[in-house]
């Protein structure tokens, strides 16, 4: 339930662009390692693919932080007397997006360093 309560309180539209990227990334290494496993030639578009599709995930996190806090100082403006505790528990949130994104970008980063070892050797 927690992983869910997550996701949600990240924002549901972000973490799911950020999931699809991560998704993406987990489809290009499974093609890729198949293909190596088959001793094919897998095209270097789908390599790039490990690494690149996390990645823009992990740019949309940092865009769709920027974003909520733009918000929120737009209303913490309006507002005038809010509580720091509020505050606070809004800039928690709006972390949570990126950090999740970075988690995922550290992992298929290490995925794409070791994969991209072995397509090189069977080159």
């Amino acid at each position: 339930m927690y992983i869910a309560n997550f996701f949600v309180d990240g924002g549901l539209p972000g973490m799911s662009f950020i999931t699809i990227m991560a998704v993406g990334g987990a489809i290009a290494a499974i093609k890729v390692i198949v293909d190596l496993f088959n001793k094919k030639k897998s095209n270097k578009l789908w390599l790039e693919a490990i690494i690149m599709l996390p990645a823009i995930g992990f740019f949309f996190g940092l865009l769709y932080q920027a974003l909520g806090m733009m918000e929120a100082m737009n209303v913490i403006t309006e507002v005038k007397d809010i509580s720091p505790v509020l505050i606070w528990k809004g800039f928690y949130v709006s972390l949570m997006a990126p950090v999740y994104a970075m988690c995922l970008f550290l992992a298929f980063s290490i995925i794409w360093y070791v994969v991209r070892i072995f397509y090189k050797k069977a080159e």
